[in-house]
């Protein structure tokens, strides 16, 4: 049944400015569900950042917190944290693997999304790199869950769950139960994947020094503060775009500008900002109208820069 469903393992994909993604709902047991794991890492190596959604994950197995914490790592074992039984009377330690699968990415950014159903080893996995420094939590304060227990037969009738043991992290000598994993970046469950890809964008801008990749993240950042707050043009501005541009027509609908080209399915233009729009669903191109000489241009560009300039016909 783990295995049909992928291990819990729901979603990986690149989103736009070269960042990792991974919504997975469940720490599974690594001795099934560690190929899974393996795989979608690899899929994201050659990332810039990566954000792991743990937003609806209701813990599991710390072995496999254990596992995907040591490709954030390098390969000198970090102690994550420890577990007291007390019914044994032991402690028993996970430290990160001193040997992973594949590429190891120490120094990718990596940003955690949690929320309130964030629970167990979920928050153990977000308290663990929150208090080594290695992710930065954005969301909900999670659920509260860090000591593990189990059901006691009592008597012919009840059964009482109790807890039997406790997490004790290394640096703090505490854990997360009945407070749950407080979020560097608070934000609701809803907001909280836009505001990391910000969080990311602007972070990598801020640290890179080659003129092209802050182009390229400055670029995204503007997108995406279009989608969280959407740009009004003006009726008036909107209609002195509209028009022929050679092969391309401009023209609006309920307010809303379109671009056809011949008899190509028309595309919705969103704006960037007053001057720029995104052509239909592709977020690397963009339609950018300029006047000059009392003549409006219009530029089509995509984010590694290639344009083309078309100038409006006149009537």
């Amino acid at each position: 049944m783990e295995q049909r469903d992928n291990f819990l393992f729901k979603e990986v994909k690149i989103l736009d400015g070269n960042i990792g993604y991974i919504d997975f709902r469940g720490f599974r047991d690594p001795k099934h569900a560690s190929k899974t794991v393996i795989s979608a890492l690899g899929f994201l190596q050659n990332t810039d950042a990566i954000i792991l959604d743990l937003r609806n994950n209701g813990g599991g197995y710390p072995q496999m917190v254990q596992l995907i914490a040591s490709y954030f790592v390098t390969d000198k074992p970090v102690h994550l944290n420890t577990f007291y039984n007390r019914v044994e009377d032991t402690y028993n330690q996970y430290w990160t693997l001193p040997y992973v699968p594949g590429k190891r990415l120490p120094n990718v950014q990596l940003y955690i999304l949690t929320s309130s159903s964030t629970f167990s080893a979920a928050e153990e996995f977000s308290y663990d790199l929150k208090h080594l420094k290695r992710a930065i939590l954005v969301g909900e304060t999670t659920g509260g869950g860090a000591h593990p227990g189990e059901s006691f037969q009592i008597n012919n009738a009840f059964k009482v769950w109790t807890p039997t043991g406790r997490a004790i992290n290394p640096i703090t000598k505490a854990n997360w139960e009945g407070v749950g994993v407080i979020p560097h970046i608070k934000t609701t469950e809803k907001n909280a994947l836009i505001a990391a890809q910000l969080k990311a964008l602007d972070s990598l801008n801020t640290l890179n020094r080659d003129p092209f990749r802050k182009g390229y993240y400055k670029w995204h950042i503007e997108t995406l503060n279009a989608v969280k707050s959407p740009v009004k043009v003006p009726f008036k501005t909107l209609k002195q775009y509209e028009g022929s541009y050679g092969r391309i027509n401009i023209f609006l609908e309920n307010d809303t500008l379109y671009y056809q080209s011949g008899n190509d399915e028309k595309l919705k233009l969103t704006p960037i900002n007053q001057f720029a729009f995104q052509y239909g669903e592709l977020t690397d191109v963009r339609m950018i109208f300029s006047i000059k000489n009392n003549e409006i241009e219009l530029t089509t560009k995509n984010v590694y820069g290639r344009s083309d300039v078309y100038k409006k016909e006149k009537k």
